[in-house]
């Protein structure tokens, strides 16, 4: 998948990364990054174990607070003490373990945003589940438990759930974690379907060099080494980069 045909090449600038720096305690994981991920786009972030891919997902999804620069989403600061409730509603996350209840059914997971967030009746909630479990393969199991669900079912189940309020904008914590590659390609196919078909952003964090490989219209390279990024571009742009550590990456 490249970038070419794709509408968003020159589009709108849906998140904006301006000289973040980003850790724990007082210790930077990341510093000074700047990037942009442009409307329509399945941008993939990635790198080694450690080089801060899950600490910048937390900045930017609002669990992390950065130590400087700005996180934008849709043109407003996600660290503005006054970050609109709507935004929010605007974003979907997917958890790396689907990240569901246990104590709730598939059905009541993907109903708990709605719930939360809408004034809706029961009645269209209940379409409105429905529909996103359709398309992720699940309508049959809305009434099971997490606990009787594989792996790669609880991942379609978080995913019904992060769509489920029709957010424009995806985010995706190591969504092949834990899977084999069967399933890992189903997912990667199901993820690619929802963009093409839904016209959503999907910001998708992984290690996964042969899913960076099918699924991704953009790279960011993250370098522990650097705390920050290295390299940027199409796959092929990164597979011909001049740096050891970008090559050695996508070798293996």
């Amino acid at each position: 998948m490249s970038l070419t045909g794709k509408s968003s090449l020159d589009g709108e600038e849906i998140v904006r990364v301006s000289n973040l720096s980003v850790g724990y305690s007082g210790h930077p994981i990341l510093e000074r990054v700047s990037f942009a991920v442009k409307r329509g786009q399945i941008v993939t972030i990635l790198g080694t174990s450690g080089c801060g891919k899950s600490t910048l997902l937390r900045c930017l999804t609002g669990l992390l607070e950065p130590m400087d620069g700005k996180v934008f989403i849709f043109d407003v600061d996600v660290w503005d003490m006054n970050f609109p409730k709507e935004i929010r509603t605007r974003m979907g996350v997917l958890f790396q373990a689907g990240g569901l209840l246990g104590s709730f059914s598939v059905f009541d997971n993907v109903a708990f945003p709605l719930r939360e967030s809408t004034n809706w009746p029961e009645s269209w909630i209940r379409d409105m589940v429905y529909l996103k479990l359709e398309m992720v393969g699940l309508a049959d199991f809305a009434h099971y438990m997490p606990s009787e669900l594989s792996g790669g079912m609880k991942k379609r189940a978080g995913l019904a759930r992060a769509l489920v309020l029709d957010p424009p904008l995806v985010f995706c914590d190591e969504p092949l974690a834990g899977l084999d590659p069967l399933t890992a390609r189903e997912i990667d196919s199901l993820l690619m379907e929802l963009n093409e078909m839904l016209n959503i952003t999907l910001v998708v964090v992984t290690h996964e060099l042969v899913s960076i490989e099918r699924i991704s219209d953009h790279c960011i390279m993250l370098d522990r080494s650097v705390k920050g990024v290295i390299a940027s571009g199409t796959v092929g742009e990164l597979k011909e980069h001049s740096h050891p550590a970008v090559r050695d990456f996508f070798r293996h």
